[in-house]
């Protein structure tokens, strides 16, 4: 999962097409049979919205294409290699640094997402570019607020049924997604599109959690920026 070495290219606006056309085949392909937790939706729903997403807030084409594939390594026999062949090393590199470590469980897979790349001493060696750092956190934030679009549209008719079919309960979904989008607001700083993708994800979990829960769960700022600067 943890990557620190990128490099952009520049890509052309026919190649942006053509590229993110492959993204949206290969996308469809590896996901083509999955559905939604707890119902009949397809999986590639999620995939398309994330996408949209951030192609409304006008980010990069490698995060359009890393948005519809950042679930190819978790989710699918996809490889790093594949996805690399047909999006470049830039886009595999997102997709990879967003695939959980399933092994270590739920929680402490996503601790240790967060606590790695939360952390930009780890993305800082000499003649690094930050901008890839910064997709894996737009594409991330990204993800979550999508997520919690359906819990939003569900939740009035479900209640905390919703919860029933997610691998960890409400309370630790509060965490997550508190700790994503607090995390996300301070790394994407400079991102003002996405900082109002970033508000809209909070009224989101406000009305699913409540105001009370977000702030509960901040990220303990001080002891991060404590732990950087030993």
């Amino acid at each position: 999962m943890y990557i620190n070495r990128f490099k952009q290219e520049p890509m052309s606006e026919e190649d942006k097409i053509i590229y993110l056309s492959q993204a949206i085949d290969l996308a469809c392909t590896m996901h083509k049979d999955q559905k939604r937790k707890g119902g009949e939706q397809l999986y590639l729903t999620h995939l398309v919205k994330v996408q949209s997403l951030l192609s409304y807030y006008r980010q990069s084409v490698i995060c359009r294409m890393a948005g519809i594939c950042h679930d190819l390594l978790e989710d699918t026999d996809a490889s790093y290699e594949l996805i690399e062949r047909k999006l470049g090393r830039d886009t595999a590199d997102i997709v990879l640094a967003l695939t959980l470590d399933k092994k270590l469980g739920w929680r402490k897979a996503r601790e240790a997402f967060i606590d790695y790349y939360a952390n930009i001493r780890n993305f800082m060696g000499e003649g690094q570019d930050l901008i890839p750092w910064y997709n894996i956190w737009t594409v991330k934030v990204a993800d979550a607020i999508c997520n919690l679009q359906d819990m939003y549209l569900e939740y009035p008719h479900l209640g905390d049924k919703l919860f029933d079919r997610f691998n960890a309960p409400k309370e630790e979904q509060a965490w997550y997604y508190a700790s994503i989008l607090i995390w996300a607001e301070v790394i994407l700083k400079g991102n003002f599109r996405m900082q109002k993708a970033i508000t809209q994800g909070k009224r989101y979990f406000c009305k699913i959690f409540g105001e009370e829960e977000y702030y509960k769960n901040t990220p303990n700022m001080e002891a991060y920026i404590k732990k950087w600067s030993e």
